[in-house]
């Protein structure tokens, strides 16, 4: 069932994708790895009819330019046209905006998303994970303590309801160390057992600097558990938890992030307008901004972003149009995207410094990419 802009966040439906997650979540860890491509794990994103599930075929290397971003927009644009990439050389970085990768041919289920570009001309394709001006750490309180604080599944009283959250810490854990903090938000129906593993999200497995990871769990909407934020609860919810860490856990405060999947991509967006004040950057990924869901945004926030062009449960042009907004935000010259790693489907854009955004289309379904894990720690660790 799609979502689309006009649905408004609070009355999201999903009831087949919730008993679709409910199977999902009983599979073994086995089942899950084989289906760690897709949202196979994940309410949010049901299978796409004629499909079986997380088998959809990976997008072959090939970058085919689409249409070509004027300007952000508020409103959803236009469909990407397609492109016949036989005949239409690597775009310019005049042109380059919104790469819609070409469908492998039938049966190559080996291709991997993120195989090595074949030009890898350091003129045209920087990496993403150079470093903007320097930040100063900022360690928080929690870096006075003398022990190793607790891991696992934490429980928090938020304004007389109980939230759950997982907190992971780096394997030599020091207290005295400032870490930066990464916040993972799953989707409808998720858990943060499910997205803490390393089947699904996984990005404790491509972790460069050392990094404290905290997992929330939403709170039932009707439909599973996920991120309404009615009356702003789970934004309150958020900075409830932030403070939590700071106090005590040793975390750098200048590095704090969010990314998520799906409902967990649009508390991203959501925190990325809200707490822009607070958070250094977001990776949304198949997420989307719906407004009259809080105040006013606080300001520019570095995004990493991805969406696949077929989504049938949050519309690509949902996803476009929340990036268009960060771009605004931000100061992005809209005809500036520039390839980066992985080339075939993320560009980059020239922004107001200390605030890149990066914006990857990939032609799956509504899916968790391969790559995204090992790109948004990569984004991440360039802070």
């Amino acid at each position: 069932m799609t979502l689309k802009a006009r649905g408004l966040l609070g009355a999201l439906s999903w009831s087949a994708a919730t008993v679709w997650l409910m199977f999902a979540c009983s599979k073994s860890d086995e089942q899950a790895k084989a289906d760690s491509r897709g949202l196979g794990d994940d309410a949010s994103a049901p299978v796409e009819s004629g499909t079986s599930g997380g088998s959809s075929s990976s997008p072959s290397n090939t970058m085919a330019p689409s249409a070509t971003m004027t300007k952000p927009a508020s409103e959803p644009s236009a469909e990407p046209e397609g492109s016949d990439d036989a005949t239409k050389p690597t775009p310019s970085v005049s042109e380059t905006v919104n790469p819609e990768p070409v469908e492998s041919s039938q049966g190559d289920e080996n291709t991997e998303p993120n195989a090595e570009p074949e030009s890898t001309d350091a003129a045209t394709q920087p990496s993403d994970t150079q470093p903007s001006d320097p930040i100063v750490a900022a360690p928080s309180d929690g870096c006075s303590a003398s022990t190793n604080p607790p891991t696992g599944t934490q429980t928090l009283d938020v304004d007389g309801t109980e939230r759950s959250y997982i907190v992971s810490l780096p394997e030599d854990y020091d207290p005295t160390v400032a870490y930066p903090l990464v916040f993972a938000f799953h989707g409808l129906g998720g858990s943060a057992e499910l997205v803490s593993g390393p089947y699904y999200f996984g990005l404790e497995q491509h972790v460069g600097k050392p990094t404290v990871f905290v997992y929330p769990d939403g709170l039932d909407t009707g439909d599973g558990a996920g991120w309404a934020n009615t009356d702003g609860q789970d934004v309150a919810f958020f900075d409830a938890l932030l403070g939590t860490m700071q106090q005590n856990y040793c975390i750098d405060s200048a590095r704090v992030f969010s990314t998520g999947h799906s409902y967990g991509g649009i508390m991203s967006h959501t925190l990325g307008c809200e707490r822009a004040n607070v958070l250094r950057a977001i990776a949304p990924v198949a997420g989307a901004f719906f407004g009259g869901r809080g105040t006013e945004c606080t300001g520019p926030i570095a995004a990493w972003g991805a969406h696949g062009n077929p989504d049938n449960t949050v519309d690509y042009e949902n996803g476009l149009s929340a990036i268009q907004r960060v771009m605004e935000v931000d100061g992005c010259d809209p005809d500036s995207g520039t390839p980066v790693e992985p080339t075939d489907f993320c560009v980059r854009y020239e922004c107001d410094a200390g605030y890149p955004v990066t914006w990857c289309t990939h032609g799956e379904d509504h899916n968790w990419p391969e790559f995204a894990a090992e790109s948004i720690m990569a984004f991440f660790d360039s802070f």
